[in-house]
């Protein structure tokens, strides 16, 4: 007779990862959602902090989307630390929130950041005298972060801009873009157009007709992680 083998099955008592956490990165100078690129323009951290020395602190990040909104429909439950980080803002003055996830609950959660810069009187439109161009016209200024008691606590350098185009997708950026209606290469800024006392105008050329294009312009600091931009909202335009 041939002996019966049997080996025993590890059963997996975890519960599953169903919390669900949203909310939205501020941008302070704007009062909206903060504009970053498409896609990786931001992390959003969430540290485990309900653990024992027993249990493997467990921690997990995951991006952002372009409009400064978030969204995981996968997070264990317990008590987190959560913040937002490796976008183009600075992080000396963001708190980390502590938030509870619930299996199959939805938890809300909102940050204010302020960006490495910022863009106003923002113009992106057809050449009233070419047909196949485009007018760009802009003010770019960077955004010192002060202390109460008026010290500068982090401060960004801009470095350069880029217009960003293409009639392919909606999802323009310094991801996605056509090169021949784009910038060739980074645009660099005057001290005065780098602090916002000055417009900034370009003409591009290059754009054929019956055809709709998605525009945007970029500017990108020395601070930022992973050279990241500032972005403006995109544009489109039909010739």
């Amino acid at each position: 007779m041939v002996p019966l083998l049997f080996s025993g099955c590890e059963i997996d008592n975890y519960d599953e990862a169903d919390g669900i956490i949203t909310g939205t990165v501020m941008d302070v100078t704007t009062g909206e959602g903060l504009v970053t690129e498409q896609p990786n323009g931001f992390l959003i951290y969430c540290r485990e902090d309900s653990w024992t020395a027993s249990e493997e602190k467990r921690g997990q990040d995951f991006w952002g989307k372009a409009d400064g909104t978030f969204r995981n429909t996968r997070i264990f439950k317990g008590s987190y630390s959560v913040y937002p980080k490796d976008g183009p803002f600075h992080t000396a003055d963001i708190d980390t929130i502590p938030v509870e996830i619930r299996s199959g609950k939805e938890a809300k959660v909102d940050f204010e950041v302020t960006p490495y810069c910022s863009f106003s009187e923002v113009i992106i439109q057809q050449s009233s005298t070419n047909s196949a161009a485009i007018v760009v016209s802009f003010k770019v200024t960077t955004n010192v972060l002060l202390g109460s008691d008026g010290d500068t606590i982090s401060h960004a350098t801009i470095q350069n801009w880029r217009l960003f185009a293409s009639n392919r997708t909606q999802f323009v950026g310094a991801n996605v873009f056509d090169t021949d209606v784009s910038s060739m290469q980074d645009e660099n800024l005057t001290a005065a157009q780098a602090d916002g006392s000055v417009t900034i105008t370009k003409t591009f050329t290059g754009f054929k007709a019956g055809k709709t294009y998605y525009l945007r312009i970029g500017a990108r600091c020395k601070e930022s992680p992973q050279s990241r931009y500032n972005m403006t909202r995109v544009v489109s335009l039909s010739f």
